[in-house]
Parts: structure tokens; C-alpha cells; sequence
């Protein structure tokens, strides 16, 4: 299911790419990379957290759309590095986009902020025992036997945000 949802994504990233190809001549830097946001970046954020911890052979492809993308941006040659570009523009990569993502929807999951169905899908380690240690108000690892079961936000999310510092975790 994975693969079907990222082929068509890349399917949609590799038409718009082609559209900013087609303008980069005719538009500045910073027109192309609004169109970037327009065009591009709405198809990587949109169901990210279901996919965008697939396996690297499918993510790979996006990313390289994605490089392709930002070389038309900035009007260098196929071959250039991109990940210096990547930081001056600030763009985020997928598997940032995916960790950004991620960290955004523990927050609200953390605070309360997240719908009750949600919420419910994720406990408190001080659920499953009753005595106070330093890590009962962290989020319960759910135990998954698969490593796909284990690359789901399910586990990814509660795994990340224990594994952020308490200041960041506790910041409002």
C-alpha cells in the first residue's frame, strides 16, 4: 500500500517538477521556490505519517524528484550537491518532513491537542504500573513483533518524542 501511495506521489512531484523546469528561466529564485511550496510541497506533507517512514528504496525516489527540484530552483547544474542548498533555502527533505511531522503531532498528542481517537491510541508508561520512576510520564512503547509494525507512527511517534530532552518535551 506504501509503494501504490508513493509511485503516485512521485507521479505528481515528477509532473510539477517538470513545470518548474519549464519557468525557471523565465522567474527568479524566490518565485520558483514559492512555486516549490505550491506545487511540491503539499503532495510530501499530505499523509506523510502513514508513509513517510517507508522503506528507504521507495523514499529514495522522492527524494531525488525533490533534489531535482531544488537544482531547478537554484539553477545549477544535474550533478550539483544539494544538501548545501537544502539548508540555505530551508527546505526539508522527506525524512525531515516526516520527523518534523512526527514531533509536531506527539506535541499535540502530549498536550492534549490531538483528536480523542488519537489520544487514546497512546499510553503513559505510569499506566502500566503504579509506582514513580523517572520515566512514567513518557509514552509506552507499544511491542510490535514486525519491523513494518515497527516503522509505523505508532511506535516511531511515542520512540521520538522519549527520546527528545525533557526541556524540549515539557516546553509549552
Amino acid at each position: 500500500m506504501e509503494k501504490n501511495h508513493i509511485d503516485y506521489i512521485r507521479t505528481l512531484i515528477s509532473r510539477n517538477v517538470g513545470v518548474l523546469n519549464k519557468l525557471r528561466y523565465s522567474f527568479p529564485p524566490s518565485i520558483l521556490q514559492l512555486l516549490y511550496s505550491t506545487l511540491i510541497l503539499p503532495h510530501l506533507n499530505y499523509g506523510i505519517l502513514a508513509w513517510g517512514n517507508a522503506a528507504a528504496c521507495y523514499l529514495e525516489k522522492v527524494l531525488l524528484l525533490q533534489k531535482k527540484a531544488v537544482r531547478i530552483i537554484n539553477n545549477v547544474d544535474y550533478l550539483a550537491h544539494t544538501n548545501v542548498i537544502f539548508l540555505e533555502k530551508c527546505i526539508l527533505k522527506v525524512s525531515d518532513l516526516y520527523s518534523y511531522n512526527l514531533c509536531q503531532f506527539m506535541y499535540s498528542v502530549n498536550n492534549g491537542k490531538a483528536p480523542t481517537i488519537l489520544q487514546t491510541m497512546f499510553n503513559r508508561n505510569n499506566r502500566y504500573h503504579n509506582h514513580s520512576t523517572r520515566q512514567s510520564s513518557l509514552f509506552h512503547l507499544p511491542l510490535f513483533r514486525s519491523l513494518s509494525a515497527q516503522r509505523t507512527f505508532l511506535f516511531t511517534g511515542p520512540k521520538s518524542w522519549n527520546s527528545l530532552e525533557k526541556s524540549l518535551r515539557e516546553s509549552a
